[in-house]
C-alpha cells in the first residue's frame, strides 16, 4: 500500500511540475516507462523547473531534450534520422526502416531477422511518444507516423549541431566545410551548395529539383551514397541518371516510385550488389532487366 502511495506521490508531482501539458505528460511517460520506480523522484530533479510556472515554448524545448537524452545508444540515430523529413510529413513505416538498415542503423541479433530489429526500434520510439502513430491497420499495427513540430525542432538542432544533416530550403546558398553524410532538400529553389558530396551517404528530395545544387545522380562524386530517395520529389527523373545508376556501387535502398518518364530500368541496376530495397511502385515501367532477378 505504502508502494502504491509513493508512485500516486511522485507521478502527481511530476504531471504538476509539467504544468499539466499534455506533450510534456506523454514524454515523461515514455521515459519513465523504461526506467524503474527509485529512478523516477531523480528524474523529478532533472526536469526544468520553469514548466510548471511558465510553460513556455523554450521550456518544452529542454523537456524534448531531455527525453533524447534518455534514449538508448541504438535509438539516438534513428529519432535523428527523422530530421531529414519536411514538418508534419507523413512517414511510412517500411520505408523509415528500410532506410534506417541501409544507413547501418539498425544490427541484426541472434535469432532475429534485421527487419524485426527495424520494427522493434520503431515501435521503441512511437512507445517513448517521439513519434506519433498516423495510420494504423486493423490489427494494431502503425503503418505510418508523423512528428511534433517542437520534437522536430530538437531533431533539427540538434542533427545540424552534430552536423547529422543539411537541410537545405528554398532560396538557400551555403558553403559547407564539414563532411556531412544526409543531405536533404525541401523544396525547389534552392541555390548552389558547396559540399564534399564524396562523403555523402543519403540524398532526398521533397519538392522540384535543386537544378544546379548538386551533381548528377549517378555522378561518381557519390560514390558513397547508401540511399536514394526521389519519392517525394516533382521533378522528371532523367533516362539517363537510370541507365547509369550502376556507378553508384554502395547504394543500398533507391526509391523512385512514382516516377512518370522512366520507362525501363538499366541493366547496370545489376552492377548494385548491395542493394537491399527498391520501390518502383506506380513507376511508369515498361520494360524490367533480368539482372533485377538475379540480386
Amino acid at each position: 500500500m505504502e508502494i502504491g502511495e509513493n508512485i500516486k506521490s511522485i507521478v502527481t508531482k511530476l504531471v504538476k511540475k509539467c504544468g499539466c501539458l499534455p506533450l510534456a505528460v506523454v514524454i515523461i511517460g515514455g521515459i519513465l516507462a523504461t526506467k524503474s520506480i527509485a529512478q523516477w523522484e531523480k528524474f523529478y530533479k532533472e526536469l526544468p523547473s520553469e514548466l510548471e510556472n511558465n510553460p513556455s515554448l523554450e521550456a518544452m524545448r529542454r523537456m524534448v531534450m531531455l527525453s533524447y537524452i534518455h534514449l538508448p545508444s541504438h535509438l539516438k540515430p534513428c529519432f535523428l534520422y527523422l530530421s531529414i523529413f519536411p514538418e508534419d510529413f507523413e512517414i511510412q513505416r517500411r520505408c523509415l526502416v528500410d532506410r534506417w538498415i541501409a544507413e547501418g542503423f539498425v544490427r541484426a541479433r541472434d535469432g532475429v531477422n534485421i527487419e524485426d530489429v527495424g520494427n522493434s526500434h520503431f515501435n521503441e520510439l512511437i512507445n517513448r511518444s517521439m513519434i506519433q502513430p498516423s495510420k494504423v491497420n486493423v490489427e494494431g499495427l502503425v503503418k505510418s507516423c508523423r512528428v511534433h513540430d517542437i520534437m522536430r525542432d530538437i531533431t533539427v538542432s540538434i542533427s545540424k549541431e552534430e552536423n547529422f544533416v543539411l537541410l537545405a530550403k528554398d532560396n538557400t546558398s551555403t558553403l559547407i566545410e564539414e563532411k556531412l553524410r544526409h543531405v536533404a532538400f525541401h523544396g525547389g529553389k534552392c541555390s548552389e551548395i558547396c559540399l564534399d558530396w564524396s562523403c555523402v551517404r543519403s540524398i532526398s528530395i521533397f519538392g522540384n529539383r535543386p537544378m544546379g545544387s548538386i551533381p548528377s545522380f549517378c555522378s561518381p562524386q557519390l560514390r558513397m551514397l547508401r540511399v536514394l530517395d526521389l519519392k517525394g520529389a516533382e521533378f522528371r527523373i532523367r533516362q539517363k541518371d537510370a541507365n547509369n545508376i550502376g556507378l553508384l556501387h554502395h547504394l543500398k535502398y533507391m526509391n523512385i516510385a512514382g516516377a512518370s518518364n522512366i520507362f525501363a530500368v538499366s541493366r547496370s541496376i545489376g552492377k548494385l550488389r548491395f542493394l537491399q530495397s527498391l520501390d518502383m511502385r506506380e513507376a511508369n515501367i515498361s520494360a524490367v532487366t533480368p539482372d533485377i532477378t538475379e540480386m
